[in-house]
């Protein structure tokens, strides 16, 4: 009987360390959930930022490559008027000066191609708006090769902060000498 108690005894023992294990068990499954589901909210706010900032550093280098082709264009509208005024500076001391073989040169032009005087004007200044229009074509192009490497930066799992920077700043002292070359010009 003394045996029968002592094993009653230790099956009711075992009963209770066995309850006890359960109950931290699901304590620390509660715990581990409830740690995982505060990690997991980390990184969605963590995702949610990272999304704002790329959108952000985009942003920022669509407006930069913006106003950069802004002043270019602007540049060139000005090199273009000042080169007009030259032309027109030049045709009217060649009249006053009579020139009279650039004349009899464009009759004869004129006369063999059946041209008019404005027709005749196009086709002297036609090479200059050819070379501006790929001049136009050609600063498109690496503008979007340049968008291209930011975006290829922000997306890659490489370190990006120092060459992004790099290439800003490379961006906005192209901006920065079209500037003072714009300021050159306009002077």
């Amino acid at each position: 009987m003394d045996c029968q108690n002592k094993k009653m005894e230790l099956e009711d023992a075992v009963r209770e360390l066995e309850a006890t294990a359960q109950q931290q068990l699901r304590g620390l499954a509660n715990q581990s959930e409830a740690a995982i589901e505060a990690a997991q909210d980390k990184l969605s706010l963590a995702y949610g930022k990272i999304q704002i900032y790329q959108q952000f550093v985009k942003g920022l280098a669509n407006d930069l490559v913006r106003r950069v082709g802004q002043t270019r264009s602007h540049l060139k509208d000005i090199l273009i008027r000042k080169e007009e005024e030259e032309l027109i500076q030049r045709q009217i001391q060649n009249q006053s000066h009579g020139n009279a073989s650039l004349q009899k040169a464009q009759s004869l032009a004129r006369d063999i191609l059946n041209l008019s005087q404005s027709d005749l004007d196009d086709i002297m200044s036609a090479d200059g708006d050819s070379i501006a229009e790929s001049e136009i074509s050609t600063d498109k192009r690496l503008d979007r090769k340049w968008n291209k490497k930011c975006e290829k930066l922000i997306s890659g799992k490489d370190d990006f902060a120092l060459p992004l920077i790099e290439l800003f700043v490379q961006k906005i002292e192209e901006r920065c000498e079209l500037l003072v070359k714009l300021q050159q010009t306009a002077s």
